[in-house]
């Protein structure tokens, strides 16, 4: 035996190839069928196949003597080295199409059918012929046929190439470890089958590489630590997918119920607005104020449930702009006092008055916060006080400022605290059912804050009080500050004139009757000649007749919505209304949706419900001076 060894050491590497294989059949066979590529398999078997050949037909046969039966053994076996290299890239192909999921064109899967066929037919007919290769004792030597480079060697380099060409187009596919491993295994197999031939028989390497790439294959992803991990993987894709896709649907259906319920509720508040304006009857005033008071509670639910909608689907956008932050503390005053005061409780406002005053950020948005806070903090009060504290510090031209919201309510547990700012909680159900709110208010504050850069902490003593601390950093833009905050009225207060326009024409286009007939009613006192269209088309037709100083414009309407007709106005330069300024009417309350409408070609925006300031302040900004008249009020 060692005598053997030593007269072929040529044969050692592939012998021991040989035994790697078969070492690799053995745990191949040991795990379980679950997750195991059948392709994988008959690599596997094919590069084991193909290194015994290599061995036999290189080595070991050649020591037999010249007879019939030893001159068609290894032939043989060198007919099974041709047709295991080119099943090897046949398979590999077919392992990265299947891997990746990757069909073959017809013609070109015909195409390899059709070459894999003729290729095998060629091997039976070179034992008998030689036309590829056949070994002759008579010269101890390997001698090539006029078809050794064209169809055996030609062949099987056709199906490298298609398993290179399917490499390609899967890469990008491949993530992490799994590219770095297929990389090399598609290296070593192409390798082996290209160098090969220029050895020329004295060394057989291509069974070698072909049992590397099958090893690293086999210990880098076909294993079964490597699969359940995949099929693992996954399935968390898959139900991350789902999670998103349903995400997206409910945050969807959110924003359209949002919508179709803002539209209703913009007739109930204007027809209600009218019934306080023009009632005599003290007792129908006092009924239609609560109804109003109702209706802004609707409103402020509906705004919180869009606001959950834009935060989970991303869309939730904070502004950079100028404001007054005296504004946004004078509001909070006047909401939350007068809920404070129909409680009995003491609301108390303290204020740093040598803050600035004017500062870049998001009005909106801190406004928001701060009433949230102080709305909770009076819902879960019963007796006592809430209080509002702002202090600050200002470094450079930004200002730290510190917002910090105390109750003497219900506090919360230690337990609850983790899910104080999730969305739809409430803590403490039974001692808290008659709280009304949909649970969104401190979640919505806790995604603006991170929104904006700031922190949120609180500290609470269940059944003594809880205090909410909000640090935010806000650019400033001028160093005046808010002394005059505390003399400032903290009641609505009337407009010193009002606006009439009675030479003027205004135009509502809306595809809600009862809408048309709120707005009509909120312009009565303008002394304007109202014009009102139902629907996209019927604007549009009223556009051509009759010539216009202002147009309050519905955006979501059937057939032809509010956008498209401001288009067909705005492209025909001679169209009689081609000047004729257009304000957005609409239910698409999101953070974005001003800006969204403005680029698209409107000269104003106003969010429904509709109210007659928000009307009157566009027709001031909007209508041309000779069309105004300003009366002032005693």
């Amino acid at each position: 035996m060692i005598e053997f060894l030593y007269r072929h050491p040529e044969g050692y590497i592939e012998a021991s190839s040989l035994l790697f294989d078969v070492l690799l059949i053995i745990f191949t066979a040991l795990q379980t069928r679950n997750g195991q590529v059948k392709i994988f398999r008959r690599l596997l078997y094919l590069s084991t196949v193909l290194t015994l050949c290599e061995v036999i037909s290189t080595s070991w046969m050649k020591d037999l003597p010249a007879t019939k039966f030893s001159f068609y053994a290894i032939n043989l076996a060198n007919t099974m080295v041709y047709l295991c290299t080119c099943l090897i890239g046949y398979w590999l192909a077919n392992y990265f199409a299947e891997t990746f999921r990757v069909r073959w064109p017809f013609f070109i899967e015909y195409l390899r059918n059709t070459l894999l066929f003729f290729y095998m037919l060629v091997l039976l007919l070179n034992i008998q012929t030689g036309c590829i290769s056949l070994y002759r004792y008579d010269t101890g030597e390997y001698v090539h046929g006029r078809m050794f480079f064209p169809v055996g060697n030609g062949i099987p380099l056709f199906f490298f190439a298609c398993a290179l060409i399917v490499f390609f187009k899967t890469f990008p596919q491949m993530k992490g470890k799994m590219r770095l491993s297929m990389c090399c295994v598609m290296g070593l197999t192409v390798a082996g089958a290209i160098v090969q031939p220029l050895f020329n028989d004295k060394v057989s390497i291509t069974g070698l590489f072909a049992s590397l790439a099958i090893a690293l294959l086999y210990f880098s992803i076909e294993t079964r630590d490597y699969n359940e991990l995949h099929v693992a993987t996954e399935k968390l894709k898959k139900a991350r997918e789902n999670a998103l896709t349903a995400n997206e649907a409910k945050s969807t259906f959110l924003e359209n119920m949002s919508h179709e319920v803002r539209t209703p509720l913009n007739a109930i508040l204007g027809l209600n607005e009218l019934v306080i304006k023009e009632s005599r009857d003290e007792k129908t005033r006092e009924y239609a104020k609560d109804m109003l008071t109702a209706g802004q509670t609707l409103l402020s639910v509906i705004s919180d449930v869009l606001d959950v909608s834009l935060v989970e689907s991303g869309k939730l956008e904070i502004e950079d702009r100028k404001y007054h932050f005296s504004n946004a503390l004078r509001a909070c005053k006047v909401i939350i006092g007068a809920r404070a005061e129909k409680k009995n409780l003491d609301f108390r406002v303290n204020v740093d008055e040598t803050l600035p005053d004017v500062l870049s950020g998001d009005e909106g948005r801190i406004r928001q916060v701060m009433i949230n806070l102080l709305n909770n903090a009076v819902k879960y009060t019963e007796h006592g006080r809430v209080e509002l504290e702002v202090q600050g510090d200002t470094q450079g031209d930004m200002l730290h400022l510190t917002i910090a919201v105390s109750d003497t309510g219900i506090g919360i547990k230690e337990e609850d605290r983790q899910k104080l700012f999730q969305s739809y909680e409430r803590f403490d159900r039974a001692k808290n059912r008659k709280v009304e709110g949909t649970g969104l208010g401190l979640s919505i504050v806790h995604q603006i804050i991170e929104k904006m850069g700031g922190t949120i902490d609180v500290k609470s003593a269940y059944g003594v009080g809880s205090t909410f601390t909000v640090r935010i950093a806000q650019r400033v833009l001028d160093s005046v500050t808010i002394e005059e905050y505390r003399q400032q009225k903290t009641g609505y207060q009337k407009p010193p004139y009002i606006i009439r326009i009675p030479s003027a024409k205004l135009l509502i286009v809306d595809d809600n009757e009862m809408n048309l007939k709120v707005a009509k009613g909120l312009l009565r006192n303008s002394g304007a000649e109202i014009f009102l269209a139902n629907g996209g088309e019927e604007a549009l037709r009223i556009l051509e007749t009759e010539k216009f100083d202002l147009v309050f414009m519905d955006s979501f309407m059937p057939v032809v919505d509010g956008t498209e007709v401001l288009h067909i106005v705005r492209e025909d330069r001679n169209h009689l209304n081609y000047h004729t300024p257009m304000a957005v009417v609409t239910a698409d309350a999101l953070s974005d949706s001003r800006e969204k409408y403005m680029k698209v070609g409107f000269d104003g925006y106003i969010s429904k419900p509709m109210r007659a300031e928000k009307l009157y302040k566009m027709i001031e900004k909007l209508m041309s001076e000779d069309k105004l008249i300003k009366e002032e009020l005693l």
